[in-house]
């Protein structure tokens, strides 16, 4: 998964701007972001504590100030998605990365996720483009999600299938480890585990895609699937046994990878209201 993290951080942009329809942003960034000539960058941050930015202006061209602190790939963005407050709403907006009042710090490379760089975003007076106000933010909340999920699962998968090989190679007792019934069911449970967080990602983006209501499946997906990959991820680290530490062998790397995307959102509050809510 090497280059997931910026293929899902650049996708996030690119759907925002198809789905806003806005005709300045799509004639902007649309075929460049395409092409990759420009590389675009997520500044949204999760759930309450994530609008720390104000948009000053009524109209479309707008002031953004305030800043954001995990922002991927900083001063190499060309351009931003920000996700700003402007009265009692949400906005999104398109900024330029090299726009006056945009500054950076970092990168700051993470310990998990090969290729994922990021760093805080400060915006003082940048000129930004609205795009979109509640509805859009929900749609690309919801879509990161499904993308995050993704991540999550492929990184369980290639867990999976390392720690399927090694137990077929190594040998313990005279034995290979794959005859053992601990391994076996560590292995048969992870490969269903993976599946059903598998079938749950396709569930919501074919939803997306047919254009009916997702938010509520993609956090589902986003809930198990970081479950899902902590879990087996540690339990293939436990099939290597001591070695699973290692740098010798890839299933450490799997291991951060999913504690990188795991830890940041359950949503376990918010699927509970999203559920009572349904049955309202």
């Amino acid at each position: 998964m090497p280059w997931g993290a910026l293929a899902c951080a650049h996708g996030i942009v690119t759907d925002a701007i198809v789905a806003s329809g806005d005709d300045q942003a799509q004639g902007q960034w649309l075929e460049s972001l395409a092409l990759g000539a420009a590389l675009g960058a997520p500044a949204l941050a999760e759930e309450d504590w994530a609008v720390d930015c104000i948009a000053e202006g009524d109209g479309s061209e707008v002031i953004l100030r305030g800043h954001k602190t995990v922002v991927p790939f900083p001063g190499r963005a060309g351009c931003y998605l920000v996700r700003a407050r402007r009265g009692d709403g949400e906005v999104l907006a398109m900024v330029a990365g090299d726009a006056a009042g945009v500054s950076h710090q970092g990168p700051v490379e993470a310990i998990g996720l090969h290729g994922f760089e990021w760093g805080a975003l400060a915006l003082d007076g940048a000129p930004g483009h609205v795009i979109g106000e509640a509805d859009l933010v929900g749609r690309v909340l919801a879509v990161s999600r499904i993308c995050v999920s993704a991540l999550l699962v492929g990184a369980g998968r290639g867990a999976l299938d390392h720690a399927v090989r090694y137990s077929e190679e190594r040998k313990q007792f005279k034995l290979e480890l794959r005859r053992f019934a601990a391994i076996q069911e560590k292995l048969a449970t992870g490969d269903a585990r993976i599946e059903g967080a598998r079938g749950l990602v396709h569930g919501a983006a074919r939803m997306m895609d047919a254009g009916q209501p997702f938010a509520h499946v993609a956090r589902q997906a986003r809930h198990l699937a970081a479950r899902v990959a902590n879990q087996v991820t540690d339990d293939c680290v436990q099939v290597y046994g001591g070695y699973g530490f290692s740098r010798e062998y890839p299933v450490e790397r799997f291991y951060r990878d999913a504690m990188f995307c795991g830890f940041g959102e359950y949503h376990t509050a918010a699927l509970f209201a999203d559920s009572v809510a349904a049955l309202d």
